[in-house]
């Protein structure tokens, strides 16, 4: 699969990813962090494993760094998904997706200063774009309701992206240290466990019965949307 083909099914799937979570959190009564827990624990992980066992290469270089680069990015991953879905209950798709491509200038400085990527000109300029859309989104926000301050939902989802933005850093770190297969059985477990560690005193204190059979559809599905994303960003 080419990396081109590889971005185009990340946008696609990455807006419906974004789409599920909107039209999910509207209608969702269960606590915002059990959520993305579930759907690690239902959609991610298990896809995870079996793309991981399916690639037949899974190989790990076990050094020194290796469990605390993941256990990095298994925390900003999972304060991600926690928060983007808070951000989604009152962020509009347009508004989420906007701000979210914070995440991307997170990303690209930090692979920058840290693993030593290189930073031209082109991509200096995409940076500075998309810091002016997301501040531009932030304050179409904010003049929406009418805050003196920035809407707590429009902030909430720049921490979100950010946090994703240094995961993804710790991932970069992370896959030069195993392969993609196991990658996707232990970068994906770690992360599920995070999560779980992060909804562990909602999770304790939810009461299963109210977990109604639409719930479990949407999770599932948002879950499948999360693995797919993951997937093919990881492809490109």
């Amino acid at each position: 699969m080419s990396w081109q083909f590889s971005i185009l099914l990340f946008f696609v799937f990455s807006v419906m990813q974004s789409l599920q979570r909107r039209k999910y959190s509207q209608i969702s009564k269960l606590p915002s962090k059990v959520v993305p827990a579930l759907a690690y624990l239902t959609g991610v992980l298990p896809l995870g494993i079996i793309v991981g066992l399916g690639t037949r290469n899974v190989q790990v270089n076990w050094s020194g760094t290796t469990v605390p680069v993941l256990l990095i990015m298994g925390l900003f991953i999972g304060v991600f998904n926690w928060l983007a879905f808070v951000a989604s209950k009152k962020l509009t798709v347009a508004t989420f997706q906007t701000i979210f491509q914070i995440y991307a200038v997170t990303a690209v400085i930090g692979g920058w200063l840290l693993l030593d990527e290189t930073l031209d000109s082109q991509q200096v300029f995409g940076s500075v774009l998309l810091i002016i859309g997301a501040v531009l989104a932030a304050q179409a926000y904010k003049a929406k309701v009418k805050s003196k301050f920035i809407g707590s939902a429009a902030f909430i989802g720049v921490i979100a992206s950010v946090s994703l933005g240094l995961g993804i850093i710790a991932e970069k770190a992370s896959l030069g240290k195993m392969t993609l297969g196991a990658y996707f059985i232990f970068g994906y477990f770690i992360q599920t466990l995070s999560i779980c560690i992060i909804g562990m005193v909602q999770l304790k204190k939810l009461d299963w019965s109210s977990v109604k059979k639409y719930d479990w559809k949407n999770i599932v599905y948002l879950g499948i949307l999360d693995s797919l994303v993951g997937f093919f960003y990881i492809y490109a």
